[in-house]
């Protein structure tokens, strides 16, 4: 099958032959691969470990798995389980179904930790439209700044490399030219996959979460890695070549339909970063470092459409302290006066009592999640004047979350259905603008970003 049409995002199946690394190729079991971003990777093969009594008797995880499409590709499947094995225990045939989550088009490994490689090309949803959209009041576009040579990012240890290519179909009456967009991350030491993902993709994912509010996913993930090829003719230099590995790896549960035109507006494209969008992109990526956890809870919570409001409830107030804690922690009392307060506390208390209340002190010069709440929110009232008065939500949305995790009676103060989705439309607005205050990005213009994100939102109104 064409490398092209191997993606993350896209479906796809292909023939091939199937071995365990300590076997033979030419032992090989023949088997069809079948890839949906739903489901993953379903490989049903045949007499992959010989007859059917071995079939039955056979593994039920394989760490690695290599193969070979029909037109010779090397393939790499990591930990397959096996579904499902079918056999008779006289004669015939064995076949099992396997599932996986990773696999390589392109190569042969045998560990994902021990493959290494220094550069690598990236594909998302919506990179198009958010790297191109227009902003008010701002002239400058990607294709300004690329016509420049600003679109090289220097990042630690690697750089990020905007790519803009055209791709045509023909038929026998018309050509159709299509522009593609995508991301190209160079190292400058070897790297593996997980710190790939970790410290270049996910950043760059999240900011255009931040950017369009829409659902983003990473579609295509292809690692470059440098070989050299013997001539055929039999000249002794090698012919230096890139092998473009390709990374099918599923990393949702659900994968939703794509709206049709999702894009229409673009709250916070690349033009929108400041007359220094490198700049922008740069502390952006020193932020998300910072927020670590919080910024993974925060992200994978906004990037779902279909959501419920229990979950995004306690995601989202678990997100605000997290976020609190790493941009705006300050203690109520200093450490030292604080261990002094505890041991004076715990002194006065009976022996059996000084450990339990020595663990619930603790952490008492600390701020609540009700005083973090309360100042997310300030940041954003002094930011969008749209938002003032959003604070009298601290009160009701700290009781529905207590009332959520806690045995007891249900208060008063305890969010409805309706007031709950209104409530918790606020608290994603404010973790919003908060993000943009910290990256540093123009008040008018983050007022211009929440009014085409949430404009019309009836968020407003009440």
């Amino acid at each position: 099958m064409d490398k092209a049409k191997i993606k993350t995002g896209e479906s796809f199946e292909f023939e091939g032959f199937w071995w365990e690394p300590e076997a033979s190729a030419k032992d090989a079991a023949q088997g069809m691969l079948e890839y949906t971003p739903s489901d993953g990777i379903t490989l049903s093969v045949v007499n992959l470990h010989g007859g059917p009594e071995h079939a039955l008797n056979g593994p039920s995880r394989l760490p690695v798995l290599h193969g070979a499409t029909l037109q010779g590709t090397p393939c790499t499947i990591f930990d397959a389980i096996v579904r499902h094995s079918q056999g008779t225990l006289f004669g015939g045939h064995s076949k099992e179904i396997l599932g996986s989550n990773l696999l390589l088009h392109g190569l042969h490994a045998s560990s994902i930790s021990e493959l290494t490689f220094e550069r690598a090309r990236v594909g998302l949803r919506g990179l198009a439209e958010w790297l191109t959209e227009p902003w008010p009041g701002r002239e400058t576009t990607f294709r300004d700044i690329a016509k420049k040579g600003l679109v090289k990012i220097p990042l630690d240890g690697a750089r990020l490399t905007f790519q803009e290519g055209k791709t045509s179909t023909r038929d026998r009456f018309s050509k159709v030219t299509r522009r593609d967009y995508s991301a190209l991350i160079e190292l400058d030491e070897p790297t593996t996959l997980p710190d790939l993902n970790e410290r270049f993709i996910r950043p760059l994912h999240d900011l255009m979460i931040l950017g369009t509010n829409e659902e983003i996913r990473v579609t295509e993930t292809t690692l470059l890695i440098p070989e050299e090829l013997e001539k055929w003719w039999g000249d002794k230099k090698p012919l230096p070549h890139t092998n473009q590995v390709s990374v099918v790896q599923r990393s949702q549960l659900q994968w939703h339909r794509q709206r049709k035109n999702a894009f229409h507006q673009v709250p916070l494209p690349f033009s929108a970063l400041g007359p220094d969008p490198v700049q922008t992109i740069r502390r952006w990526y020193s932020l998300r470092a910072e927020l670590a956890g919080a910024g993974n809870s925060l992200f994978g919570t906004i990037n779902r459409r279909y959501r419920t409001l229990e979950v995004d409830l306690l995601s989202l107030l678990s997100v605000a302290e997290g976020y609190h804690r790493a941009r705006f922690d300050q203690l109520l009392v200093e450490e030292e006066e604080h261990a002094a307060a505890i041991q004076t506390m715990v002194a006065a208390l009976p022996e059996r009592l000084k450990e339990n209340y020595r663990k619930r002190l603790k952490y008492t010069n600390e701020q609540t999640l009700r005083q973090r709440l309360r100042e997310l929110i300030e940041n954003a009232e002094k930011t969008v004047p749209r938002t003032e008065g959003w604070r009298k939500l601290v009160h009701p949305l700290v009781e529905t979350r207590n009332f959520l995790t806690h045995w007891g009676s249900k208060s008063d103060d305890v969010l409805s259905t309706p007031d709950l989705i209104l409530a918790l439309s606020k608290v994603e607005i404010v973790l919003r603008i908060n993000l943009m205050r910290d990256l540093g990005i123009d008040e008018s213009d983050i007022e211009g970003s929440v009014n085409v994100s949430h404009g019309e939102h009836d968020v407003f109104s009440r």
